[in-house]
């Protein structure tokens, strides 16, 4: 292991709960940073594909609506069985 990797693993041993937890959301940010970036870049060059520029704030998370019963999906799929 190299050494910036054995000081890295050192450090993260020493974290707080609530510190590791931050980490941990910071190099899974990283990642999808890095697989989104790869994915523009292949699919760039490709006509059939418009993608948005890369500070688009995205779409915002909707919860869905309470109801009772079975959702419509749930039943859509028992309906093709």
């Amino acid at each position: 292991m190299s050494a910036i990797r054995e000081s890295l693993a050192e450090s993260v041993r020493e974290l707080t709960e609530e510190e590791a937890r931050k980490t941990l959301e910071f190099v899974q940010a990283l990642r999808r940073r890095t697989e989104l970036a790869e994915l523009r870049r292949r699919l760039a060059g490709k006509p059939g594909y418009r993608l948005p520029s890369p500070e688009h704030p995205g779409f915002p998370t909707v919860e869905p609506a309470q109801t009772t019963g079975m959702p419509a999906s749930q039943l859509l799929v028992r309906d093709r069985r």
